[in-house]
This record gives C-alpha cells, sequence and structure tokens, in this order.
C-alpha cells in the first residue's frame, strides 16, 4: 500500500512510500517519561544506549516503510496515510461540487481551514475538516 509519510512533528514531508510490513519495535522510556527510539527501530539497543532509570520496551506489529529513495521508517516515529485515503475524499467532494473546480480550489487559501490551503491538509492527512464539509455540502446544514 502506498503512504505519503511526514517527520513526528509534521513540519517536512518525508516522501511517498511503500507500507512493507508490521514489524516489532524497541522504546527507550527515558526517566522523564518521553520515548525514544534508534533509527532502525527493530534493533534493540544496546545497553550502552540506554540511559540510567530508563527501560527499554518491545512494541509488536508497528508499521515498517519505505520509501521511495529506500529509506526505512516505522510508524511510531512518523506520521502517515494511505494515499488511496487521499483520493477518497476527493472523490466524496466530487459528489457534491463540480470536480472542475476542485484541482484550482486545493492550491488556494481558504478562511474555512483557517487560512490554509485545502492540499496542505489534504496531504498531511487531515481529513476531518473536508469530510465535515461534505456533510454540512450534503445534508444543508450552516456551517459554524
Amino acid at each position: 500500500m502506498k503512504v505519503r509519510v511526514w517527520n513526528g512533528d509534521q513540519s517536512e514531508c518525508l516522501g511517498i512510500g511503500d507500507y512493507d510490513e508490521d514489524v516489532a519495535v524497541y522504546f527507550i522510556h527515558m526517566p522523564d517519561g518521553s520515548l525514544r527510539s534508534i533509527s532502525n527501530a527493530e534493533q534493540e539497543p544496546t545497553p550502552d544506549m540506554i540511559p540510567e532509570g530508563a527501560q527499554v520496551i518491545k512494541s509488536d506489529d508497528n508499521p515498517k516503510i519505505v520509501l521511495e529513495n529506500g529509506e526505512v521508517v516505522y510508524g511510531c516515529q512518523t506520521w502517515w496515510h494511505p494515499l488511496e485515503r487521499e483520493a477518497e475524499i476527493i472523490n466524496k467532494l466530487a459528489e457534491v461540487v463540480n470536480e472542475q473546480t476542485i484541482p484550482e480550489w486545493l492550491e488556494k487559501p481558504n478562511e474555512s481551514f483557517s487560512g490554509r490551503k485545502p492540499q496542505e491538509l489534504l496531504e498531511k492527512g487531515e481529513f476531518s475538516p473536508f469530510l465535515a464539509m461534505i456533510y454540512q455540502l450534503r445534508s444543508g446544514e450552516p456551517s459554524s
């Protein structure tokens, strides 16, 4: 399955990749309560990598994603969503508005999305505002 991947704080799109498989990964539970992992999260950290007071946690069934550039990232380290979900939103939108206007609309800042371009929200996987808008258009309910 093709996915779009963003870094942990969603400030940078890492690209498109393939959801490869679910794998076991390791986290380091830090004394301050935060979680860390090494780049290859499938590799169990060695004792010298674990700060005093921290502990290693193993988590099964974590998405392993291979980006188009060959880099491997893990679902626990990134934000990601299936590309097909973006297409589903566009198809739902085309059911309630003129399909030919969608490409231009996606690129214009929109007050309904706090001045952001709809395309930016779509790529970041922020689908709820689209679904709410589609619901309002279908139902005739005014937006709040």
